[in-house]
């Protein structure tokens, strides 16, 4: 199995925003007011302030809208046995043409489906992942995945998320046969397919 390329840890994008706009605050007002700690420093921190809480109120709009896809199926619960994102997935699976065949527990939460596609160009195995998060998906867990694809010889691996994937996450995937599907990207598919749950499925079992 290929391993992740693991990149040095940086400073989270938002934070250097912040501060980059906190600086420019502080700069100006001791353009203003003259060389001084407190013409600088006051400044600086007010647009810290401003501008981590602007990011953390977009960041609250992103997830939302992430979020819509997995509340389209509210008021039609796929089973006890499954959360109502997981039962969406599997009602796009089915509704996409896919002959759902196995589905488990994922150890680290979610589920893992193994499904069949008779279509025309898709023909062949595939192995989906199935997870709810509030962070986005990290290169370990789209790994898992593209192990279990090499493994079962499936024709491709999908990951479906209401969530983000990082930045390695999405540079490990690329040119290998995984997919990764965003919650943006799945709210389009559930609202483009209408998707609605198939008939109950045993959970860690397989379609009788």
């Amino acid at each position: 199995m290929a391993r992740p390329r693991v990149r040095r840890r940086r400073f989270p994008p938002g934070l250097l925003a912040s501060l980059a706009a906190g600086a420019l605050a502080g700069a100006v007002s001791l353009a203003v007011q003259g060389l001084s700690l407190a013409a600088f420093l006051l400044p600086f921190l007010l647009g810290v302030a401003l501008a981590g809480g602007l990011l953390f109120l977009l960041g609250l709009v992103r997830h939302a809208q992430a979020l819509k896809g997995s509340r389209l199926l509210a008021q039609r619960p796929y089973s006890r046995e499954y959360t109502t994102f997981e039962g969406g997935c599997l009602g796009l699976l089915a509704a996409m043409g896919f002959q759902v065949q196995e589905v488990r527990a994922l150890p680290q939460g979610g589920i893992r489906v193994q499904a069949d596609n008779p279509q025309t160009l898709l023909q062949g195995r595939y192995i989906i992942h199935c997870m709810e998060s509030q962070e986005p998906l990290d290169a370990l867990l789209v790994g898992a995945l593209y192990a279990e694809v090499l493994q079962g010889r499936a024709h491709k691996g999908l990951y479906l998320t209401d969530a983000s994937f990082t930045p390695t996450a999405i540079e490990f995937a690329s040119g290998r046969n995984v997919e990764l599907i965003d919650g943006a990207r799945l709210d389009g598919l559930l609202r483009t397919h209408g998707a609605a749950p198939p008939a109950p499925l045993d959970r860690g079992g397989t379609v009788p």
